[in-house]
């Protein structure tokens, strides 16, 4: 006996499948677009939402923070400030040290050329003294030669300007001692062309006063000027009293 099937007819399973899997996908899709933000949504609202979900402590502590910031940069700047300050100072103060180096060196210069000019001008002064000492005596020596070697008179003579007043001292020491150099009085003790009281007081003029015209006559000039003024005035006295 033989078998006989019936042939049933069988659906394609292909076309079900991709169906499935399409509305799968598509319903995947749905979900995530609703899930995730639109591409539309404009970007002050995501700040808007994105500041709301921000706590107050976090708000405080940025706040904080830029206050602390702000604090920073002020201290920054007033430290830069002071810095800045105290370079200006230094540099005052530098300058005011050059300027005082300086003038401090110009005096000095100023002293030294003042007692540079002080000095030069003692020099001239002692050379000058020293020219007219050197001067002076040879002045003396050409006196002393001249009454030494000539008159007695004409020597008191160059030593006297008025005429009147050597001609009262040509009659005073001629009653005197006759212009005698070597005249001694031996009651009295007085010497020489003045008559000197005692003869050694001439020593005053020179240590020659015994043997030299010259001397006697200076030492005699200088007494007559200090006790009488002037010769004519010692006349006078020795026509009154017969001395003088």
């Amino acid at each position: 006996m033989g078998l006989h099937c019936k042939r049933q007819r069988v659906m394609p399973l292909v076309p079900i499948t991709a169906v499935a899997v399409a509305a799968a996908v598509s319903t995947q899709f749905v979900l995530v677009s609703a899930a995730a933000p639109t591409k539309t949504m404009s970007h002050s609202v995501q700040v808007v939402a994105t500041t709301a979900q921000i706590s107050p402590t976090e708000r405080a502590f940025d706040e904080r923070s830029r206050a602390d910031g702000v604090s920073r940069s002020a201290k920054r700047a007033a430290l830069v400030g002071r810095l800045n300050a105290a370079v200006a100072r230094a540099a005052r103060a530098q300058a005011a040290r050059t300027r005082a180096a300086s003038a401090a060196r110009s005096a000095a210069r100023a002293l030294h050329e003042r007692q540079a000019q002080a000095l030069a001008s003692r020099r001239a002064a002692v050379h000058q003294a020293a020219q007219r000492a050197t001067a002076r005596r040879l002045a003396v020596k050409r006196t002393l030669t001249a009454g030494s070697q000539g008159s007695p008179k004409a020597y008191a003579k160059s030593l006297i300007a008025s005429g009147a007043q050597y001609r009262c001292l040509v009659l005073l020491w001629t009653r005197e001692s006759g212009w005698n150099h070597l005249a001694d009085n031996p009651s009295s003790d007085a010497y020489g062309i003045p008559q000197s009281l005692p003869g050694s007081k001439m020593a005053s003029a020179g240590a020659d006063w015994r043997t030299n015209p010259a001397t006697q006559i200076r030492w005699g000039l200088g007494y007559i000027r200090a006790t009488y003024g002037t010769p004519c005035g010692a006349w006078a006295h020795s026509q009154a009293v017969g001395w003088y």
